[in-house]
């Protein structure tokens, strides 16, 4: 078999993947998308978890149930307006700054085509006006970082945490 006919062939299975992986991202959600907030119900996480999952069912067509919080402190360097006379932790505890993230984390399989899907979606979510404003009465701020921009963050704070893990000689039991 000469050159062009192998290059005829890889370039026929290289469309013929592309094409499957287009027409599954299409389809896809076939079913219902199960989004997890690894922490306790009622905290932050899951009540911001709630609210993007909320938008996020709405654009890709799964419903989800909202939950409730009450602020004891802030983790900005800086008291949050919208949430109110809530102190910065930092105030007790100098030097104290957590920013809160919430990313979106899929299997190292997943095609190219629904990651790109759920990355539009989540893009769209987090930058509509009704998320920023549920976000902004609860405290917190929508922003949506591009893959890289997300690692890069992941990161640093796995750096800054683990650091924090070291000097304080916690151990897993």
């Amino acid at each position: 078999m000469n050159g062009i006919g192998v290059f005829r062939r890889i370039m026929t299975g290289a469309v013929a993947v592309l094409a499957t992986a287009a027409a599954l991202a299409q389809q896809w959600p076939s079913r219902p998308v199960k989004e997890i907030a690894p922490f306790p119900p009622g905290g932050f996480t899951d009540l911001v978890t709630r609210q993007v999952a909320a938008r996020l069912g709405t654009e890709l067509g799964q419903p989800v149930k909202a939950g409730r919080v009450k602020a004891l402190g802030v983790t900005t360097v800086a008291p949050v307006p919208s949430v109110g006379p809530v102190p910065p932790i930092n105030a007790t505890v100098k030097g104290y700054e957590v920013i809160y993230w919430l990313g979106l984390f899929a299997s190292s399989r997943t095609p190219q085509a629904i990651l790109d899907r759920l990355a539009t979606a989540r893009r769209k979510v987090a930058t509509s006006d009704d998320m920023r404003q549920h976000l902004q009465e609860v405290g917190a701020e929508a922003r949506f970082l591009d893959p890289a921009a997300a690692r890069a963050l992941l990161r640093r704070d796995s750096d800054n945490w683990r650091q924090v893990v070291r000097d304080s000689g916690a151990k897993v039991d």
